[in-house]
């Protein structure tokens, strides 16, 4: 289908194709953007410029493996040793150039932290029910977006933002050889929509308008969620959806909401049943594949106590069958679960690791206060105490609840330094 929307075969079809791939990976024109590179605040500093351009050493990048000197695609050995230095140099420097928001590929942030900051949002919307503005939030999709970067943008953000030239120049021989909160207002979607576009003009990218979608709080009138979904050119949604692959608000039917974990896991070992193993390889496949696939849901959520208990009959009985035949189950899961030490086979109690993936959570937010997820939870649930004093409180979003399951696990084992005591209470601390 070409751009107008006609349906093309044959050898017009080579054309589109060609064009679609020659217009990404083509420079194209974009805008100077003078005054918006001028309206950066600088972040780097001059003894920082003097660290990255201190001279490099040779103790900087030792091979010691052989996979140091594995070449990745088309990059040989000597692009993949410069690359790598030039990365473990700007690495200390990335937390304060790069938004607190993107809490993906920088140290000391979980890219789970956006997950929960979307949940949040979602179960906002969802219980904003009075109130004179309505309220929105517009989830966008950028088309190739990593393929799409102008390289003059990325030499000029990189000088604006304090770097100095000679390092912008070893930056630039090295790559060239989403949401928002907004009120739903036809002044904010203007506004909005004239942001996105000066994004494209300058940095090359495209928000690709087909997948992106918006959804509204209750209390948003008809007028308003059609203007601004017009004005923004994106389609009316119920909610998010599903955001870097989970749902972005649970409501009650928690069963129906992760029964797409199960399925999968159901679908992954019903396709080893015809595979002829032994008892040893059935054990590795479910400790290493079936296992971790509900690992990341489980940062997260809570599962219901059902979902965990149908993905352990499941593996109970892939270990136990042969095939298609059925066999007697000689020993119960939980058995099973102890470790092998203790006369276990040291398989998972599914619910127990995931209280253990959300203590994850909330010893994150009790040791790093200052993130952008634990000063939007703390807002919403505890604005006037720590996380260690928080409850769950007044209809809660799952996210919270599913943190507060494992609360008591962790602040029932810490202990707290007294320094100067003044924010120590004897009786509720411990």
């Amino acid at each position: 289908m070409n751009d107008n929307g006609d349906w093309v075969e044959g050898d017009p079809m080579k054309n589109i194709i060609l064009q679609y791939y020659k217009r990404i990976f083509s420079a194209g024109t974009p805008g100077t953007g003078e005054d918006f590179f001028e309206g950066i605040v600088p972040r780097i500093t001059q003894a920082q410029n003097e660290y990255l351009l201190r001279p490099f050493e040779l103790d900087e990048k030792t091979p010691e493996y052989v996979t140091d000197l594995r070449p990745i695609a088309l990059s040989n050995v000597v692009y993949r040793v410069m690359a790598k230095m030039l990365a473990n140099r700007m690495n200390p420097l990335m937390e304060g150039v790069i938004s607190e928001s993107q809490s993906a590929f920088i140290p000391d942030r979980l890219i789970t932290d956006n997950i929960l900051l979307a949940a949040e949002v979602g179960h906002f919307l969802n219980r904003k029910q009075c109130g004179v503005g309505g309220w929105s939030a517009l989830k966008l999709d950028m088309a190739k977006a990593y393929d799409r970067v102008e390289w003059p943008f990325l030499r000029r953000m990189m000088l604006a933002l304090g770097f100095h030239g000679g390092w912008v120049e070893l930056i630039m021989k090295c790559v060239t050889s989403v949401s928002y909160n907004i009120q739903a207002k036809v002044e904010e979607a203007t506004e909005i929509k004239r942001c996105l576009t000066v994004y494209e003009n300058l940095s090359g990218q495209a928000v690709n308008y087909h997948k992106s979608s918006i959804c509204y709080s209750r209390n948003t009138s008809d007028e308003d969620r059609q203007s601004v979904a017009q004005i923004l050119g994106v389609a009316q949604a119920p909610n998010f959806g599903k955001y870097l692959g989970l749902p972005s608000f649970i409501g009650r039917h928690k069963k129906a909401a992760f029964a797409y974990v199960e399925d999968k896991i159901r679908q992954r070992i019903g396709s080893w049943n015809k595979k002829l193993l032994s008892q040893a390889g059935k054990e590795i496949l479910l400790k290493t594949v079936t296992q971790s696939m509900p690992t990341f849901s489980m940062s997260v959520f809570l599962l219901p106590v059902s979902v965990c208990t149908a993905i352990e009959r499941t593996m109970n009985r892939y270990w136990w069958d042969s095939g298609t035949d059925r066999r007697i189950h000689w020993k119960a899961w939980d058995k099973l679960c102890v470790p092998k030490k203790y006369g276990g086979l040291g398989f998972k109690d599914l619910r127990a690791f995931n209280l253990a993936m959300l203590g994850k959570q909330a010893w994150r937010m009790l040791t790093k206060p200052d993130s952008l997820v634990a000063r939007v939870y703390k807002a919403r649930y505890f604005p006037k105490g720590s996380f260690f004093d928080a409850q769950v409180g007044n209809n809660p979003s799952f996210c919270w609840r599913s943190i507060m399951a494992a609360k008591s696990i962790i602040c029932g084992g810490v202990r707290r330094r007294i320094g100067n005591g003044e924010s120590t209470f004897i009786w509720t601390h411990p």
